[in-house]
């Protein structure tokens, strides 16, 4: 009986979408002196945050990989494609407050038709985050082999108006291809890749809340418990549900 692979493993990127990435977690009340003769007024102040890099048409892109993909139809596996996504605090320059950043990354294998294909394992899409966030386990299910989801804490506070380096690398493991199924007829076994013709699809949400009260302001917003190293401003030291 004859053995043969049927084709060589090519895997596609659909690039990554962004869902949320501006959003509010929580507002704080700001204090607008007038005079003495005239009664306080109190303001909302808005917290908003945003992802950064190449955009088109509303998506993050992925220049690296689409450049590869231009040339050859797809991408290398086990290669590190440098990439670029930040986050920035974009909330009223007036006000000037720094936030607290929180990231919602999930990850997943397409069909070409654009369905999820849940029996492949996410874990093989390999993102290099940046230094300077942290994970919170308990809302996470990356431990699970066909889960998705990660979500990311900025430690630091991040400044009105400044940013911070988020993902900065993207590599498909090499694992995919030792993961083959054999097809077999009356005269040969064909080994087929599993992941051959599979889609990577990342989508990012991030959102953001006020530092001041900060481990109470990051509970009523998020519902997780922090760790803080100082009652306003402070870094985030830990994060648990």
């Amino acid at each position: 009986m004859k053995k043969f692979y049927k084709s060589p493993l090519m895997i596609l990127a659909l690039g990554l979408i962004v869902l949320g990435a501006s959003s509010v977690g929580a507002t704080r009340a700001a204090i607008m002196y007038q005079t003495a003769a005239e009664h306080v007024n109190f303001s909302t102040a808005v917290f908003s945050v945003d992802i950064t890099g190449d955009i088109a048409d509303g998506k993050l892109t992925f220049p690296a990989i689409e450049n590869d993909i231009e040339e050859k139809g797809f991408i290398d596996i086990g290669k590190k494609y440098p990439e670029t996504v930040k986050i920035v605090n974009n909330s009223n320059e007036e006000t000037g407050y720094k936030e607290y950043v929180r990231v919602v990354v999930q990850k997943s294998w397409k069909n070409a038709d654009g369905k999820k294909n849940q029996t492949l394992d996410p874990a093989l899409i390999k993102l290099e985050v940046a230094d300077g966030w942290i994970i919170n386990e308990a809302e996470s299910n990356n431990n699970d082999k066909y889960k998705e989801q990660t979500v990311y804490y900025l430690k630091k506070p991040l400044e009105c108006g400044q940013e911070a380096s988020f993902i900065t690398g993207i590599t498909v493991d090499n694992k995919v291809t030792q993961i083959v199924k054999d097809v077999t007829t009356e005269s040969t076994i064909t080994h087929e890749y599993v992941y051959d013709g599979q889609r990577v699809d990342v989508s990012i949400r991030a959102d953001a809340v006020q530092t001041h009260n900060a481990e109470e302001a990051i509970y009523a917003a998020w519902g997780v418990k922090a760790t803080c190293s100082a009652i306003d401003d402070g870094d985030i030291v830990s994060i648990t549900q």
